[in-house]
């Protein structure tokens, strides 16, 4: 069959509440959406590729990855044309679906849980996929031991501080969701990762114009395109204006 999906009786189960699942052999180009759901929908992709596009960026896909769409997100996903993906799906909600919502958009959980699904009979369905829900929500999270990706931003910043860089670029960087990678930073540092980037361009900056540099070389020299932007930011920080600093300094 290339195409099975079915919409799960709501039961109201308190943990994992399972909506719909399904599978589908995608023809090449199909795609779905613009679309929102008010669940948690993951996608995993037995075979071929494709892209899939939700509203921070667009993701090209292959075997092995799983896509997780939160509830409220606009997202579109669309079959490769020339190798087009197959990929078995499953939405829930429930009080452990919540965890789901700081994961990076990109999963490789284990096939199995997956392939496993397609094998079901309709009897006691929902049962049937509570219990895989559970597997997977273990099999997710039991290895989420987050490493030290605090320090990871702080290396990466302290490495480019002086370039055009953005925070989402740090997350893309690290691999991670930029709103747990920023929820993890600030309960490190005590500081948002666009505070502590403002901070050591303006301590460097500070430094520079210590050894010698004019304001705008720098402004410059720290990641400000903009003199105005750097002066600004420096008053707010050190409570005077760089241009007075260096008089200051002088003396």
């Amino acid at each position: 069959m290339n195409c099975y999906g079915l919409l799960v009786e709501n039961k109201h189960y308190t943990d994992f509440s399972p909506l719909d699942y399904g599978y589908e052999n995608c023809k090449p180009q199909h795609t779905f959406g613009p679309a929102i759901r008010d669940y948690y929908l993951i996608h995993y992709i037995e075979k071929g590729k494709g892209t899939f596009t939700n509203e921070v960026r667009e993701y090209n896909l292959k075997a092995g990855d799983a896509f997780l769409i939160r509830p409220g997100e606009v997202t579109i996903y669309c079959a490769d044309k020339n190798d087009p993906w197959s990929y078995i799906w499953i939405g829930f909600k429930g009080k452990l679906s919540e965890n789901f919502a700081d994961l990076p958009d990109i999963l490789h959980p284990d096939e199995s849980i997956f392939t496993e699904m397609k094998t079901f009979p309709k009897s006691m369905i929902e049962e049937r996929l509570v219990s895989s829900l559970f597997k997977l929500y273990c099999n997710i999270f039991e290895d989420r031991v987050s490493p030290d990706y605090a320090n990871k931003v702080v290396g990466f910043i302290n490495s480019h501080y002086m370039e055009k860089i953005k925070i989402e670029e740090i997350a893309d960087y690290i691999g991670l969701n930029r709103k747990y990678l920023s929820r993890i930073f600030k309960q490190k540092t005590g500081l948002s990762m666009q505070e502590f980037l403002i901070k050591k361009r303006l301590t460097e900056a500070k430094k520079l114009i210590e050894r010698g540099y004019n304001v705008g070389e720098a402004g410059m020299l720290c990641g400000y395109g903009d003199a105005f932007a750097f002066s600004k930011a420096f008053k707010s920080f050190f409570g005077e204006s760089p241009k007075a600093y260096k008089n200051d300094s002088l003396f």
